[in-house]
């Protein structure tokens, strides 16, 4: 059957996850050797049968839209590692791919290509996975690997506890060119330890130009008591996307607060201005000579006397005396107060 490889940083948060205070903590992976883009994948039915399917990018009506795209428990970058009452959220390349069913029903995984890489032929689980008791796996391998005419041999996937080489399993074999195998992590393979357990995977098969038994080495992993798993998408579900209320909020706030400040800074520049022409209007409307005004107004009375006659002065000047203008006359007596 097939298991997974063990990841260093999750084995940081893992421990973590023991101490009462980091509850829902996030620990970012360092990711940039572990490509998460898949682009070819196998869907394992119901009933077992495995369908290879191939992403593609369409366009219709001018959007862009992924057909046959990998689903998000084999491309997330969020998952969380539940231990006891204690939960925190890491970030990076996504947990090994599962099976609902002990038999590798009801999975998804991406097809290995990793002939000659880093533990190769293996691909899942990745070096340094971690895999949770009671969970089925998948381990998957790059099948040409085999020759063509070799891939109906059949391949073993086992383990060895380390730092010591006892072979803790023997899974039922399977044709080198099915690629994959499932692995269900029993409690038996933790040994009695608390938390965790490193094994290291090793493929084994019967060389028939040789007529001898090779053994592959795989990726180093780790069984865990810890419960992994991809955390929700929220950003891939239907109406769950759109643009957060906070894009829209905060521009119209900040654009309120500007034109605000910019009215007062304009009050602020012109405040003098605008106090000045008051006064002006004020005292041009409120003193002075007007025919408009009462004789009391113009006299000094202020008009505000109930009880007092108001007399206009007449329209046309009075009449002119040899020598003296009448109307100026009567203009400085008003002046004089005399």
């Amino acid at each position: 059957m097939l298991l997974r490889a063990p990841w260093p940083a999750l084995l940081a948060a893992l421990s973590l996850v023991t101490q009462p205070s980091v509850a829902h903590l996030i620990h970012p992976r360092d990711v940039a050797a572990r490509d998460v883009d898949v682009k070819d994948w196998i869907s394992i039915g119901a009933d077992g049968t495995p369908h290879t399917k191939t992403a593609a990018i369409t366009t219709e009506n001018g959007a862009a839209r992924t057909i046959s795209g990998a689903p998000y428990a084999l491309t997330g970058t969020v998952f969380t590692i539940t231990s006891g009452t204690q939960v925190t959220t890491s970030t990076g390349r996504p947990p090994p791919p599962e099976a609902k069913e002990t038999d590798g029903a009801g999975g998804q995984f991406a097809v290995c290509h990793n002939r000659v890489g880093l533990n190769g032929p293996f691909c899942e689980p990745s070096a340094d996975s971690m895999l949770s008791v009671g969970r089925t796996y998948y381990v998957t391998w790059d099948k040409t690997f085999f020759g063509t005419d070799t891939r109906d041999d059949l391949v073993n996937i086992t383990a060895n506890y380390l730092p010591s080489s006892r072979r803790i399993m023997n899974a039922i074999p399977v044709p080198a060119g099915q690629g994959y195998m499932p692995l269900t992590i029993q409690e038996s393979f933790m040994l009695g330890q608390e938390v965790q357990k490193p094994i290291r995977l090793v493929m084994t098969y019967f060389d028939d130009e040789e007529g001898e038994l090779k053994e592959v080495p795989g990726p180093r992993v780790n069984i865990v008591r810890a419960d992994i798993s991809v955390a929700e998408h929220v950003e891939g579900k239907k109406g769950g996307g759109g643009v957060h209320p906070a894009a829209i909020a905060v521009p119209v706030v900040v654009g309120l607060l500007a034109v605000g400040l910019g009215f007062w800074c304009l009050w602020r520049r012109n405040k003098d201005r605008f106090i000045l022409s008051r006064i002006r209007r004020r005292s041009s409307g409120g003193q002075g000579y007007g025919v408009g005004r009462s004789r009391a107004g113009r006299m000094g009375g202020g008009g505000g006397d109930v009880g007092k006659e108001e007399i206009d002065l007449p329209v046309s000047p009075p009449p002119r005396t040899a020598g003296t203008n009448v109307f100026r006359e009567e203009i400085r007596r008003q002046d004089t107060g005399r």
